[in-house]
């Protein structure tokens, strides 16, 4: 099973999508704001797999897992998103 790492990079202006096995995904804050709102559509309709999608830049499809689990993917989500939040706003009160 593949692990995913999701995390706030160049003073929140970025968000890093590691996979396991080696491949990075860089997205902006706004584009990884808009693949979490897709994502929960997705399970508000019941989907059994996630497709978390930037296009032209990242297209994970998360299968086989748990409801719960895809629920806690998305819970992450929301709190890198949250963090990329916090760091632009101290970044941008040191400037």
């Amino acid at each position: 099973m593949a692990t995913l790492n999701f995390s706030a990079e160049e003073h929140g202006r970025a968000i890093r999508v590691r996979v396991s096995g080696g491949k990075t995904f860089i997205v902006g804050p706004g584009e990884f704001r808009d693949c979490v709102a897709r994502a929960e559509r997705q399970l508000e309709v019941g989907a059994r797999d996630l497709l978390l999608e930037v296009r032209g830049k990242m297209r994970l499809r998360l299968t086989g897992c748990r409801r719960s689990e895809l629920r806690t993917a998305v819970r992450i989500m929301h709190k890198v998103l949250e963090e990329c939040s916090e760091a632009s706003t101290a970044f941008a009160a040191l400037n």
